[in-house]
């Protein structure tokens, strides 16, 4: 019987997604075709983020599963369930069409891209399915037109509009922030104890942990969420929004600054106080790390995206105030060699440090966070991933035995060939090859997955690291290049103007974008997982979507107040704000 595969497109919805399985199987089984749970692409799993990740994954896995020959024909429920941008839509039918030579059926509109009996393109439905795609991207764009406007309307209305609610607020009934008295008298108690002689972040941190408010109010009280509190403006009656109107023509109108008041917890006087020490603080920190910058922490770590070579520390001299003193820059070792490498991106040493060790506590302190049923379940799940790699590698080496194998019966059967026939041999010769280096690359792919598994697995049996063990590690450079380099595998700057840059940030653990802005005054920059969104002009770049300098965000109700199904694609301003509301957010 013939073999179909299910591409869902899925939601956080388990009975959206029940409803489009059980739809299709009515199909298939009418039409003759069988199915098993391999081929179902795009399978629901609780939690918005491994939901995210299979749907993305699945076009990937079922593009694999066809190459490996398990699929006669491909069902999809409807076309916007395939894709909402019309360039990623029109491309992935015409690979299936030309390169798989494997019919996808729609079943909204009941027709086939390739008829399965005659194996003959419908090129008319191609064209027509190219409108489909172009209608689905308008509503997307329409869809976008009117959350905007939502937005707007809320933040006039001084309600908020998606993130997280800080500390010491409650979401009221209709949507504006209201002081929870309680979690307000914690947060005075934070900012009068970092402003005592002798207070820091990690002294705050102790004194909440030894009153037990971690486990009263279930949230961790570490130095990155007491940083959080001390800088955060909504305290002393400040809630500040910056939207982007989607409709707005003129680029320099885009962007619309919405001020409204709440209710404060803080005395102005008393945060600036706090400010004061933050900055005077972090100001001493890195005067201590210039004495000793000889050891530069992200040696061999940043590579070149254009020529692939390494960064390199190299230093300049700076005159500031009558006094001279060096400043350590990172820059592409073959660009500083005079070849031909076309990269002008210098990276200031204190602040490109700064930035992944505050991403590299994160990484850490985030495994910290999870109790020890939690992480059994990620070292099995690891351990599961690590086994299916595993039998896949053996799964691909008797494939590529057999393709060997056929290679040579091809060779035997040219030299009884007709010099007529040469043609035929290169072609079936190159097809084989071209199956063997596919296998190859899958191969590479899976001994990377493996590397990531095991370092995974080791991670989450390891010892937990406390902010105060951190703290120390913080003040010994040696120790503290050591831990980047167990945390984090590579770097990859990119260019978008003058003032902008994208830090592509590869860990052990999950991979980033960093937007950069290098003159930022107040010395912030964002991230986002990439997971939730990838830069379109980088490695990490999604396939099914379209190239450009943008992120694509696969599932945005992740990060806004969006409908489940919905994707989306971001600016570098609107991943600005996206990244601000969600606090996504370092300071260096």
């Amino acid at each position: 019987m013939k073999r179909a595969a299910l591409l869902l497109r899925c939601s956080t919805d388990a009975q959206d997604y029940e409803r489009q399985k059980l739809d299709l199987l009515d199909t298939i089984k009418g039409m003759g075709y069988t199915t098993s749970d391999d081929l179902v692409f795009g399978q629901y799993i609780t939690g918005k983020d491994d939901v995210r990740k299979k749907d993305r994954e699945s076009v990937a896995e079922c593009k694999q599963a066809v190459r490996e020959g398990k699929v006669d024909a491909i069902f999809i429920n409807e076309v916007s369930r395939l894709s909402r941008d019309s360039i990623a839509g029109r491309l992935f039918i015409r690979e299936f069409n030309d390169e798989y030579k494997i019919p996808v059926y729609f079943r909204d509109l009941g027709m086939w891209t390739i008829n399965p009996t005659t194996r003959i393109v419908d090129r008319s439905f191609e064209t027509m399915l190219g409108f489909y795609f172009d209608m689905a991207q308008n509503e997307l764009k329409s869809m976008k037109t009117r959350f905007a406007s939502g937005k707007r309307k809320n933040a006039r209305e001084g309600k908020t509009i998606g993130g997280a609610v800080p500390f010491g607020f409650y979401k009221d009934e209709d949507g504006k922030l209201q002081v929870d008295e309680e979690q307000a008298q914690v947060v005075r108690l934070v900012y009068n104890k970092y402003l005592e002689d002798g207070g820091s972040i990690p002294s705050v941190c102790r004194y909440l942990l030894s009153c037990g408010y971690d486990k009263k109010f279930n949230k961790k009280f570490g130095t990155g969420s007491v940083r959080n509190l001390l800088r955060e403006r909504r305290y002393i009656g400040e809630q500040r929004y910056n939207l982007v109107n989607p409709d707005e023509p003129d680029e320099a109108k885009k962007q619309e600054v919405y001020i409204y008041k709440v209710d404060a917890i803080i005395d102005t006087t008393i945060y600036n106080k706090v400010q004061i020490k933050l900055d005077k603080n972090r100001t001493t920190e890195t005067k201590k790390v210039n004495k000793d910058k000889k050891i530069h922490l992200l040696a061999k770590l940043i590579t070149c995206p254009i020529c692939g070579d390494s960064y390199t520390s190299k230093t300049a001299s700076a005159n500031k105030s009558g006094e001279r003193y060096r400043i350590w820059n990172y820059c592409c070792v073959s660009k500083y060699n005079f070849s031909e490498c076309t990269s002008d991106i210098t990276l200031n040493a204190d602040n490109i440090e700064s930035i992944i060790w505050q991403l590299t506590k994160r990484e850490i302190l985030a495994l910290q966070e999870l109790s020890l049923e939690e992480r059994q379940s990620k070292i099995d799940e690891a351990e599961q991933k690590l086994a299916s790699y595993k039998d896949e590698l053996d799964v691909i080496a008797k494939s590529i035995d057999k393709l060997n194998v056929k290679k040579k019966k091809l060779v035997a059967l040219f030299l009884d060939i007709e010099d007529d026939d040469t043609a035929i041999f290169n072609e079936q010769r190159e097809a084989i090859n071209k199956e063997i280096d596919s296998y190859n690359n899958r191969i590479q792919f899976l001994n990377t997955e493996i590397t990531i598994c095991e370092g995974n697995i080791a991670r989450f049996k390891e010892a937990d690291f406390t902010d105060e063990v951190l703290d120390k590690i913080e003040q010994d450079l040696l120790k503290k290049k050591e831990l980047i380099k167990e945390y984090i595998k590579v770097i990859r700057p990119y260019r978008l103007t003058k003032a902008r840059l994208i830090l592509e940030v590869e860990s052990k653990q999950t991979n980033y974008c960093i937007l950069f802005e290098p003159r930022n005054s107040k010395r912030r920059c964002w991230y986002i997982q990439s997971s939730l969104a990838q830069w379109q002009n980088g490695l990490l770049k999604t396939s099914t979507a379209p190239l450009g300098n943008f992120f694509y965000i696969p599932m945005a109700s992740l990060l806004l107040d969006e409908p489940d199904d919905l994707d989306a694609i971001a600016s570098f301003e609107d991943m600005k704000e996206i990244c601000s509301i969600n606090n996504y957010v370092i300071e260096y």
